[in-house]
């Protein structure tokens, strides 16, 4: 066919395609919602489905409530925190706030310390705070640390690497949101270990394929060979313990290991 005959239809068939990404969820929360109370709204409930879908999150919390659904709401409105959370270890409930903020904005102190006064006075042992911006400035990040009610910060990169499907969900039925089917899955291990000389045969251990699968996920950030190790990683009462990431910085780390260990 004559390039000057090609239709549209045509150019976006040959068109490589591209999946839907959390970044293109957001821009259409931005462009779909009519002003900012309805976008902050339908972030939230984005993050409460993605805390009880997510591989890490849906094991470390039992119940998810907006703050209205809250049982224990007790009868004010929101004023900070947005999200209540019941941790499945039994040790109370975890304080979010979601700040759906543009990817260039900052967030300052003043813009956390409603919700730093409000989840103090609840009896919460864990705070969380959800942001569309990794942008923080200098004040609100010294208020963060050394707090008696510890704070972990969720930005976007963390739902970038989740194994949340993104190109599936719906922001009109965000309980429908669900994780991405794993591409291979393991089978048929050998009941008793068998070590051989790699040298002396094609045959890859268990050990060769796990070793690859977390090398893939902290060089690469590939993760579709660690999405089939994660789940049967040594995992309980809210802690991972058979994964450990050294790194200096690890509470700016968004990596599992270093988000357990915040806990």
């Amino acid at each position: 066919m004559p390039l000057d005959m090609m239709t549209q239809a045509d150019n976006e068939r040959a068109a490589p395609s591209r999946r839907r990404t959390f970044g293109d969820v957001l821009a259409e929360i931005r462009a779909d919602e009519p002003g900012g109370t309805a976008k902050g709204a339908a972030f939230e409930r984005l993050v409460k489905a993605f805390l009880q879908q997510d591989a890490l999150y849906s094991r470390t919390f039992s119940n998810v409530w907006l703050w209205s659904e809250w049982p224990d709401n007790p009868g004010r409105p929101d004023t900070g925190v947005d999200i209540v959370a019941e941790l499945r270890s039994g040790a109370g409930l975890a304080a979010i706030q979601c700040k759906f903020y543009a990817p260039n904005a900052y967030i300052d102190k003043t813009e956390i310390d409603s919700f730093m006064t409000e989840s103090g006075r609840e009896g919460f042992v864990e705070r969380i705070i959800v942001a569309t911006t990794s942008n923080w400035s200098a004040n609100a990040l010294a208020a963060l640390p050394d707090q008696q009610i510890p704070v972990i910060r969720i930005g976007p990169q963390e739902f970038d690497l989740s194994d949340i499907d993104w190109a599936a969900f719906r922001l009109d039925e965000p309980q429908t949101m669900a994780r991405k089917e794993p591409k291979r899955k393991l089978r048929q291990l050998a009941d008793v270990p068998f070590f051989v000389p790699a040298k002396s045969t094609r045959l890859l251990q268990l050990a060769d394929f796990v070793a690859n699968a977390i090398y893939g996920y902290y060089q690469d950030n590939r993760r579709e060979n660690f999405d089939i190790i994660s789940p049967r990683i040594d995992y309980a009462d809210g802690h991972l313990h058979g994964l450990y990431h050294y790194k200096l910085d690890w509470k700016e780390c968004s990596c599992l290991a270093c988000k357990s260990r915040l806990r």
